[in-house]
């Protein structure tokens, strides 16, 4: 989790296990330990994006180099365009900066779009996360119950 939250904050000064379980399942929106609802990181993070994308971009490649297997990049980008398709409550016309350009696509576009590439979608995806899930973490749990148990 410290390094999913180093690619938004730029810091590695966050995360406890005890929030980050609680968080995962969905039981907290956030914590000190946990900047996913704190408006002013969320902000800084939105101001980075427009000042220097490729640090934002090097970070999360930097993420996804150490957490997610290239071979599964692909299978993940599928996964999460399937949740976004599903989820009712993403209108047509939610706006995702997926695209290297930092080009908007609608939800319709998004779903209709077949390639991506894998840093600035996930970047996109998390800002998505950031800005128009905040308060709705909860929400989660539904998918996750879907999904199936979590491993031990």
């Amino acid at each position: 989790m410290k390094d999913l939250i180093y690619t938004f904050t730029g810091s590695y000064d966050f995360g406890s296990v005890k929030d980050t379980s609680q968080y995962k399942e969905g039981k907290i929106e956030g914590t000190i330990n946990l900047p996913f609802n704190n408006g002013a990181v969320i902000n800084a993070f939105e101001a980075l994006i427009h000042k220097d994308h490729s640090l934002v971009l090097s970070r999360m490649k930097e993420f996804t180099n150490k957490h997610i297997n290239r071979d599964v990049g692909g299978w993940l980008v599928s996964a999460i365009l399937e949740i976004i398709r599903c989820d009712n409550t993403i209108g047509d016309k939610c706006l995702f900066y997926v695209k290297s350009d930092k080009q908007a696509l609608t939800k319709d576009q998004l779903l209709k779009t077949d390639k991506f590439e894998l840093e600035p979608f996930l970047v996109g995806i998390l800002f998505f996360i950031l800005v128009e899930r905040q308060g709705k973490n909860q929400n989660g749990m539904a998918t996750l119950d879907q999904l199936g148990q979590k491993k031990s």
